[in-house]
C-alpha cells in the first residue's frame, strides 16, 4: 500500500544545485491489489473539487526509451501515437527512458539537440537521463553539450544518483524526482539511472553513486507527500528487479537501457516493470485503475503492452522539427 502527497519546486541555473520536488506511491496489477502510501522535486498541480470528490481514475502511462538516434520515421511515428492517445484518454504522462542520441546517424552533428527538440514536440512529462547522455563525447567537453541540453528541455530531466564532485549538489537543470497531477491524483516520477556509466564524466565532474540505494532515498523522501511513486529507470532489467524488490510498494518501473522488449510487464512481488526496447520501433503503454478508499487511493488493477510505430503514419509536426535541423546547414 502506498500513501502520499506532493508538491515541487523549479530547475536550477547551470551547474547549480536542483532540486524540487514531491511523489508518493500506489502500486497494483492484475496479479496484486495494493493501497495507497506516499520530497523533493518538479511538481504540478491543481485539483478542483470534483477531482478531490473521485472515487475512482485511468490513468496511462505511455513510455519509450533508447532511441540511439532513431530514424525520423519512427520518432514522428511515436508523435502520431502519443497524440492519438492523448485525445482518447485524458489522464496521461509520456515518460522517456534515456539514450536518446548517442551512436545515431545525427550524434556529431547536433550531440542530441534534434532528439531533445522531438521530445519536447512529444510533449513529455519526464526524462531520466541515461549513461550515453554523459558521453556526448569522449572527454570532459560532454558535459557542455549535456548541460546544452538541459537548457533546452520543457519538461523535468531527473538523475536522483547522479551529483557534482565540487559540492554533492545535483547537476544543474536535473531534480531527483518530479510529482505531475493528472484527474486529482499526484504522480511522483523518480529517476535513476546506469551507476557505472563508462563516462570521462565519473569520477571527475560527476559522481554516479549506486541506484538502488539512492531510489530507496528518493522514495522515502517523496512518498509521504504524492498518491502514485513510480521509477523511471535507466539501469537495466535486472537491476529494476532488484529495486523492485527493495520497494515493494511502488506503483512501477518503468525501465530502459538494456534494450528489453517486454511484450508485457515483469512483475516483482507486485510491481510491475516495463520496457519497450530500442531503436524506436516500438512504445509502451500501461494502464492504471486507481480506486480511492478511506486511507486514499489504491491500484486497483493495471495492463501494459508494446505498440508497433510502423502502424502509425508520421506526424507532420515532429517531420518538421527534424526537418528545420537537417536543411539548416
Amino acid at each position: 500500500m502506498i500513501r502520499g502527497l506532493f508538491r515541487a519546486t523549479a530547475f536550477a541555473v547551470f551547474m547549480s544545485l536542483a532540486v524540487i520536488s514531491p511523489f508518493a506511491a500506489y502500486a497494483d496489477g492484475p496479479r496484486g491489489q495494493r493501497g495507497p502510501r506516499g520530497s523533493r522535486g518538479a511538481t504540478n498541480e491543481a485539483r478542483g473539487p470534483k477531482e478531490s470528490a473521485a472515487r475512482s481514475l485511468e490513468l496511462t502511462i505511455l513510455h519509450t526509451n533508447d532511441w540511439h538516434g532513431s530514424t525520423p520515421k519512427a520518432l514522428a511515428a511515436q508523435t502520431t501515437y502519443f497524440n492519438k492517445v492523448r485525445a482518447e484518454t485524458p489522464n496521461v504522462i509520456l515518460l522517456n527512458g534515456g539514450d536518446a542520441f548517442a551512436r545515431g546517424a545525427y550524434h556529431y552533428r547536433f550531440y542530441g539537440a534534434l532528439e531533445f527538440a522531438v521530445m519536447n514536440e512529444q510533449r513529455t512529462d519526464a526524462l531520466v537521463l541515461g549513461n550515453n547522455e554523459f558521453k556526448a563525447t569522449a572527454d570532459l567537453s560532454a558535459l557542455t553539450h549535456l548541460m546544452a541540453r538541459l537548457s533546452e528541455c520543457r519538461f523535468p530531466v531527473l538523475a536522483a544518483n547522479v551529483t557534482r564532485m565540487d559540492d554533492g549538489s545535483y547537476l544543474a537543470g536535473t531534480v531527483p524526482y518530479a510529482v505531475l497531477e493528472r484527474g486529482g491524483a499526484r504522480i511522483a516520477i523518480v529517476g535513476v539511472t546506469d551507476d557505472n556509466p563508462g563516462s570521462a564524466l565519473d569520477g571527475t565532474a560527476l559522481r554516479f553513486t549506486d541506484s538502488v540505494k539512492r531510489a530507496e532515498a528518493a522514495y522515502r523522501e517523496v512518498a509521504p507527500r504524492a498518491d502514485v511513486v513510480i521509477v523511471l529507470s535507466h539501469c537495466g532489467l535486472e537491476t529494476d528487479k532488484r529495486i523492485a524488490r527493495a520497494l515493494p510498494e511502488l506503483a512501477a518501473i518503468v525501465g530502459a537501457h538494456s534494450h528489453t522488449f517486454l511484450k508485457e510487464p515483469c512483475v516483482v512481488g507486485e510491481v510491475p516493470i516495463v520496457q519497450s526496447g530500442a531503436y524506436g520501433n516500438s512504445v509502451g503503454r500501461l494502464d492504471f485503475s486507481l480506486k480511492r478508499g478511506k486511507k486514499g487511493w489504491r491500484v486497483a488493477s493495471f495492463r501494459g503492452y508494446l505498440v508497433r510505430v510502423a502502424d502509425y503514419e508520421s506526424d507532420p509536426a515532429t517531420l518538421h522539427v527534424i526537418d528545420s535541423f537537417l536543411t539548416a546547414e
